[in-house]
């Protein structure tokens, strides 16, 4: 009975002290970034990287990941709006009088204002590494 009873509390010891050890270990291993590098996304597939996956969270943003061997890169696509399209004029009911109203077909293509308008989409692309702290 005596046996049973050290076998068990060595078991627990060891059952214990085994995650304890791992955990230790773990936190001496240098944590890994994304460090930012001067290259675009060409360079990368110049210097060997091959895309690997791409990741849309958003309809203006779009993140891509490449690999080299046990190297990981991503490159950020992102894209703003520069120049915003002008506001609607003012309602064509509120500056004509009743009797010349529009009908409702060009009331609404005159408030969607000027038909030679182009929005300027501005487009910025950054790219990092992954690599471990030191």
């Amino acid at each position: 009975m005596m046996r049973i009873a050290i076998s068990w509390i060595a078991i627990f010891s060891f059952g214990l002290s085994y995650p304890c050890g791992a955990f230790a270990q773990s936190r001496n291993v240098a944590p890994e970034r994304w460090q930012a590098v001067d290259k675009s996304m060409t360079d990368l597939l110049l210097e060997g990287y091959r895309p690997v996956s791409v990741i849309a969270p958003s309809s203006h943003l779009r993140i891509y990941f490449l690999s080299s061997g046990s190297l990981l890169a991503k490159c950020t696509e992102e894209a703003t709006l520069t120049r915003p399209p002008p506001p609607p004029p003012q309602s064509p009911s509120a500056q004509q009088p009743a009797s010349t109203q529009l009908p409702p077909l060009a009331q609404g293509a005159a408030a969607s204002g000027p038909s030679n308008f182009t929005p300027e989409i501005g487009v910025t692309f950054e790219c990092s590494r992954l690599s471990k702290s030191r």
